[in-house]
């Protein structure tokens, strides 16, 4: 959940579209220049510029992902390397390749001895290391607040993905004893009161068959209360809390979002290309 609510906002930021010159005609002459490099350095610096191509035309296909793999980055002047870092980052982090992303997040920050002092790459660091380790975040998370207090909305990404229902347990529970209620109390009172008229209507036939000691009419009763209406309630008070849930969950990721948006208008996490400079 925490990826989704952030991903989706960081690449819709981060991409642009221009269509000057045949996209694969550009492809083919960086590739061309490539195999006709004549030392490691240029043929690398070549392959960064494709990617930037890649990212101007906001082309995040699979391709990108190869390209990526391509690159020997000891080869690259230290400009090329942050952009290729921090570009590399950004797109494991969509990609949800976390140990990917955190790779080259650390080797920017080891590349950038001002990584410290910009908040944008520390929000990166912050979105890349919450679902990788909680303990790192909550450090990440302190110096955040204390650059910028509007950092804090940040919480909201770990209040969504941890969000539970309230008393969700003792919904459940409730079911199993009084048929229904479960159902009842998370605001469907009609399929509760339907589920437990009819456990109600099971019982007393079962009571009925007893008590005139129809003992087939017992067994096939009972076998169809517990196997449809008394399981059936359970099934149906788990669907219906489950869903409430998720729909309060939605909310949250909504309201969420539009603070994630608000501070990433302020530290864009936008691609770093040799197009935007």
């Amino acid at each position: 959940m925490l990826r989704s609510i952030t991903a989706a906002l960081l690449l819709l930021a981060c991409t642009s579209s221009t269509n000057a010159q045949s996209t694969d005609s550009v492809l083919l002459n960086y590739e061309y220049a490539y195999y006709h490099a004549s030392d490691d350095s240029t043929r690398n610096s070549i392959l960064v510029q494709k990617i930037d191509y890649h990212l101007q035309q906001s082309e995040l296909s699979d391709q990108i992902y190869l390209e990526l793999k391509r690159v020997k980055s000891k080869y690259l002047l230290r400009e090329e390397k942050l952009r290729f870092y921090w570009n590399a980052s950004v797109l494991y982090y969509a990609q949800a390749n976390h140990y990917r992303a955190i790779h080259f997040v650390d080797a920017y920050e080891s590349a950038n001895a001002n990584s410290s002092q910009d908040t944008s790459f520390q929000i990166l660091k912050f979105l890349t290391y919450a679902e990788y380790d909680t303990t790192i975040a909550g450090q990440l998370f302190k110096s955040l607040v204390a650059m910028d207090s509007s950092a804090e909305c940040l919480t909201c990404i770990t209040e969504v993905a941890n969000f539970e229902l309230k008393h969700k347990k003792m919904r459940i529970t409730a079911s199993y004893f009084l048929p229904g209620i479960g159902t009842i109390v998370t605001g469907k009172p009609i399929k509760g009161i339907l589920s437990l008229g009819l456990n109600v209507l099971s019982a007393a036939a079962m009571v009925y068959t007893i008590q005139h000691q129809l003992w087939v009419n017992t067994a096939a009763w009972g076998l169809n209360l517990f196997g449809k209406f008394y399981t059936g309630n359970i099934r149906l008070a788990m669907k219906v809390i489950d869903e409430k849930e998720m729909h309060k969950k939605k909310e949250l990721a909504t309201e969420c979002e539009l603070q994630i948006r608000s501070l990433l208008q302020r530290y864009p996490l936008g691609f770093r290309t040799s197009f935007n400079r």
